[in-house]
């Protein structure tokens, strides 16, 4: 995306939550430059949360230069793309495997040694 880099990793640890945290490097600008487009990033996940529907996903979204500039409709819209997107489906831990009810076999002893 043109105002950000999104990255997803698993946490199967909590497959109930998802994380988010929001990265602005100083390549950016001054304190108050980072601040302001920190600011705009939050809002925008609160606007496009609604299409966040994974589990156990820690997301970072790694600011650039754009998210300052780029209307505010747009980086909602490209968050929600993101949110959306099949990459960070795929992060989502595996579902544990339900337990079979088929009992397990175990050799009768009767089939395998001679009788007396």
């Amino acid at each position: 995306m043109p105002a950000f880099v999104l990255q997803a990793v698993a946490r199967p640890e909590r497959p109930e939550r998802v994380g988010i945290g929001l990265t602005v490097t100083k390549k950016l600008g001054g304190a108050v430059v980072r601040n302001r487009i920190r600011r705009r990033l939050r809002a925008a996940v609160r606007a496009a949360a609604d299409v966040l529907d994974v589990g156990g996903v820690d997301l970072v979204i790694v600011a650039r230069e754009a998210a300052l500039t780029c209307p505010f409709e747009e980086l909602v819209r490209s968050l929600r793309e993101a949110f959306a997107s099949p990459a960070v489906r795929r992060c989502r831990p595996p579902a544990p495997a339900a337990r079979s009810s088929v009992p397990s076999r175990a050799p009768s002893a009767s089939a395998s040694g001679p009788t007396a």
